[in-house]
């Protein structure tokens, strides 16, 4: 069963994997949980739903956790020790889960399992509350984390140092071959988006990549891992795809986030992207054009990705955000003006 299924499995009353499951958490005292997939499993709009292998449990007291499953491979065990060494780095630095519990083996859960505090809801369920002052102090704390990451000394993280230039090499090979995959599989677009599709890959191929600094990136850094409590940014999550990068990897996978992965007006999405520019400027003192033109490579070749697959969002957003991107790197605009 994929772990995915096992999720939907463990949420549902009477079931086997729902007994496996309680009883995993009672060994680590707790009991009594009322236990729900995630709430951030499928859109509303019933486009693309993403179900998740996550699943939320919590008490009467407010206290809740998330166990994530992970399928039965030696690639899927790394990547959970690799996840749960990444939020032990990263504790003090940034606000992320505690680990509460590393399962590798699948006696416990039913199959490997990862076990953390929750640490507030998804941006994207809570955005829409969220206004005025509240809202660009949230983006100013979410510029900070970014910034934090930054500044985390790549040697604590255990993973292989790498150079900028050699880290300019590997950018510069992701963005040609992505380009090179969207041209060849360019008709499996909507006719009406064709064209727009093969411009941002034309630009994408032929970016001229730079990389000024290395660091530790969250690399999915989409709405519902950006969690909120109350009206508070309170920590990032899903630290699944978690590697070495440039910085503006994260920022451009947040630009991409806003725009698609926000269920609020679309002039209010740009507006955040400006906060959000504007956020991380003030923290890092600076940013420069070149940097945030890096920006926006990386969040065009989401979008592109997205728009391929059909998924994330609706077809009509992702045009809009892909046309907003494309003319703001072809025209040297800022975003926020071509998005308005």
């Amino acid at each position: 069963m994929r772990a995915v299924d096992y999720a939907a499995a463990a949420a549902s009353p009477g079931s086997e994997a729902q007994r496996r499951l309680r009883a995993g958490l009672a060994k680590r005292g707790l009991t009594g949980l009322r236990i729900s997939t995630n709430p951030t499993s499928g859109r509303d709009d019933g486009v693309t739903p993403t179900p998740t292998p996550v699943v939320i449990c919590g008490d009467e007291t407010g206290q809740r956790v998330c166990v994530k499953f992970y399928e039965e491979t030696d690639e899927a065990r790394l990547q959970m020790q690799e996840h749960a060494k990444s939020l032990q780095v990263l504790r003090g630095v940034i606000p992320v889960p505690d680990t509460l519990a590393v399962e590798l083996d699948a006696a416990v859960f039913g199959m490997p399992a990862l076990v953390t505090s929750y640490i507030g809801e998804p941006l994207d369920g809570a955005i829409s509350d969220i206004r005025g002052a509240d809202r660009q102090k949230l983006v100013l704390e979410i510029g900070g984390a970014l910034l934090a990451l930054v500044g985390l000394d790549v040697r604590s993280t255990g993973l292989r140092a790498v150079s900028r230039h050699e880290m300019r090499g590997r950018v510069a090979k992701v963005f040609a071959d992505d380009a090179e995959w969207y041209r060849a599989h360019a008709e499996q677009v909507p006719q009406c988006l064709r064209a727009l599709f093969l411009t941002g890959s034309e630009i994408l191929g032929s970016a001229d990549v730079c990389v000024r600094s290395v660091c530790l990136a969250h690399r999915d850094l989409t709405a519902p891992n950006i969690t909120v409590r109350g009206r508070a940014f309170s920590g990032l999550v899903d630290w699944d795809h978690a590697g070495l990068g440039p910085p503006e990897q994260d920022l451009g996978s947040c630009v991409t986030g806003f725009l698609v992965t926000l269920p609020i007006p679309k002039p209010e999405r740009a507006q955040m992207v400006g906060m959000l520019r504007d956020s991380y400027r003030v923290s890092a003192r600076s940013l420069s054009a070149e940097s945030w033109r890096m920006a926006l490579l990386f969040a065009l070749d989401a979008l592109l990705d997205w728009v391929a697959g059909g998924k994330n969002a609706p077809m009509v957003e992702l045009a809009w955000a892909t046309s907003g991107i494309v003319r703001a790197i072809e025209e040297e605009a800022p975003l926020r003006e071509v998005l308005c």
